[in-house]
């Protein structure tokens, strides 16, 4: 049995035999939202204020995503220019970091999966609203609709 944060686990799956067709399985159970007779989500949980993922990701990263990018043709192309224009790309990728164009460094962020939103079946400690209020951080809320994007608090 598995057991996600939010819902079932959406899991890809390929054949051992016949056609390589990929299906999604759902299983597993919902670890922190939970619904009663009545449909409303509550938090089985309720000593959990919030779930935060914390991302990083590396300058290098966003530099070759712009650069690919760039590259993409606007029409499809043949094998053979495929192949030349991957040649090409990777050819300026290495002059680029051989040159010292590609930056240094990365960034982190974080993604706050705020669950205070629960009402009556929410006893935790709520987060304060700026705790996490990077330029890049996401914060989540849920609503009827399940987690909602909310706009930043800045400290």
């Amino acid at each position: 049995m598995t057991k996600s944060l939010f819902g079932k686990t959406d899991v890809i799956q390929m054949p051992i035999r016949g056609p390589a067709l990929p299906h999604r399985v759902s299983m597993g159970e919902g670890a922190l939202v939970d619904f009663d007779e009545a449909g409303n989500a509550f938090n089985p949980h309720p000593y959990v204020s919030a779930v935060v993922v914390v991302h990083a990701r590396e300058n290098a990263r966003d530099y070759i995503d712009r650069e690919l990018a760039n590259c993409r043709p606007p029409d499809a192309l043949s094998p053979t220019a495929q192949h030349a224009r991957a040649v090409a790309t990777l050819t300026a990728l290495n002059a680029a970091e051989r040159e010292g164009r590609v930056p240094d460094g990365e960034y982190e962020w974080v993604e706050v999966f705020d669950l205070s939103g629960l009402g009556a079946a929410f006893s935790g400690m709520p987060l304060p609203p700026n705790i996490f209020d990077g330029a890049r951080d996401r914060w989540y809320v849920l609503d009827c609709n399940g987690f909602v994007e909310r706009p930043a608090e800045r400290g």
